[in-house]
């Protein structure tokens, strides 16, 4: 276990760690300690209660991607080497479930080549309630999307969405890009007997078996699902139909240029009800510095907490709407504010992550108030070095 002098947080041993405690308001960290560009540093898994206290729950693998945390917080899934691995926390060990080189039974990669794209979300997470089984998701570019449920022992209970591409994808790359066609996100609801999946055919409600129950009403083009917004209706990020036909579509040659908009999508079929402002078409929307694409959201005691992806180094930005007041997401203590990210609640208030650059590339966890005002850095902040935060991850259901 490493100590404080060793560029780690102050931590308590995994045998402290409270696990029938460990779920909402527990944050789960790759944490890189500060070190120099180009030095190379071993990673360590941490857990942080909702008083802030930190457990050092073991070393994490260079490189290696955590997909998700399971629901009781005793799990986590992480792609290694080319395959899909669950490892149990408590128990210190590993289960692979599959190799993508096609050791899964059943159907999952069968045709589908190696010279593949992942979507924007994760490809893989557990389901909901009890994150007893997975969600698998391959996209082959411009060719073929499948989403699938399997076992922990590679077996396929579910064919969720199986797409050919190969008819809607135009010549143009960017204009596949922009509207959504290698898109596929998901969210399994928490009765563990649906699943909401946007592809490039819409926003629909299927069956844990894959089953189609009925389709959601899909309010613009390029849907991403980010979270559940309700009980009754998920969060959906989608271009408005009026800024893909306008003179901002691609403005700047670099990809769409914006209209992204946010918008609660009812389970039960019924219209959408629009989060963000529509986007208008003029001298600068669209421009790289004005992209206008909403990605993510969070509903706290009047506010709405806005993500925005925009273009180049820092590609993001965090509004908060209080009624009629704007407030933009401000670096902490003169750190140029750099790719704020919103992770969630947290009691209260929210946790962001965020990119200091100065002198060096640090990644800090804040905890806010439900206005945005930063109260604290919940992990070690040092703008002039390398390190940080690597991965943040709740039990809550994201996408990405």
């Amino acid at each position: 276990m490493p100590a404080p002098e060793d560029g780690f947080p102050v931590a308590l041993p995994a045998d402290r760690i409270p696990w029938g405690e460990v779920g909402e308001g527990w944050l789960l960290v790759v944490y890189a300690p500060a070190h120099d560009a180009g030095e190379e540093v071993r990673a360590g898994l941490l857990l942080i209660d909702p008083s802030d206290t930190t457990y050092f729950a073991g070393w994490w693998p260079p490189g290696e991607s955590i997909l998700d945390w399971s629901p009781d917080g005793g799990r986590i899934l992480s792609h290694r080497g080319g395959a899909l691995v669950v490892t149990d926390l408590r128990e210190g060990t590993a289960l692979e479930v599959c190799s993508m080189v096609a050791t899964c039974p059943g159907t999952l990669y069968a045709g589908v080549g190696h010279d593949w794209e992942l979507p924007w979300g994760w490809w893989a997470r557990f389901t909901r309630p009890a994150g007893c089984d997975l969600v698998v998701g391959l996209v082959w570019w411009n060719q073929r999307a499948r989403l699938e449920g399997l076992h922990t022992d590679g077996t396929r209970f579910a064919q969720l969405v199986d797409l050919d591409l190969t008819p809607l994808a135009p010549e143009d790359n960017w204009q596949t890009l922009g509207r959504g066609i290698n898109d596929l996100t998901w969210l399994y609801a928490e009765s563990g007997t649906e699943v909401v999946v946007a592809t490039t055919q819409g926003i629909s409600l299927l069956a844990n078996s894959g089953a189609l129950l009925r389709r959601l009403d899909t309010p613009g083009i390029g849907c991403l699902l980010a979270r559940w917004w309700d009980e009754t209706s998920v969060l959906a990020a989608c271009y408005e139909p009026d800024w893909v036909a306008s003179a901002c579509w691609g403005r700047g040659g670099i990809g769409a240029g914006g209209g992204r908009i946010l918008w609660a999508v009812p389970l039960d079929g019924s219209e959408a009800t629009r989060l963000t402002e529509a986007v208008t078409c003029d001298p600068e929307t669209g421009s790289p510095e004005h992209w206008a694409a909403y990605t993510d959201a969070v509903r706290i005691d009047g506010t709405l907490a806005l993500e925005s992806e925009t273009c180049c180094m820092c590609g993001s930005l965090l509004h908060f709407v209080t009624g009629d007041t704007v407030t933009a997401w401000d670096g902490y203590q003169g750190s140029p504010a750099c790719a704020p990210n919103l992770i969630g609640r947290r009691g209260d208030g929210l946790v962001v992550l965020e990119t200091s650059y100065a002198e060096g590339h640090f990644y800090t966890l804040f905890q806010t108030a439900s206005d945005g005002t930063i109260l604290y850095p919940i992990t070690p902040f040092s703008p002039r070095e390398y390190g940080g935060v690597l991965q943040v991850l709740t039990t809550e259901q994201t996408v990405g």
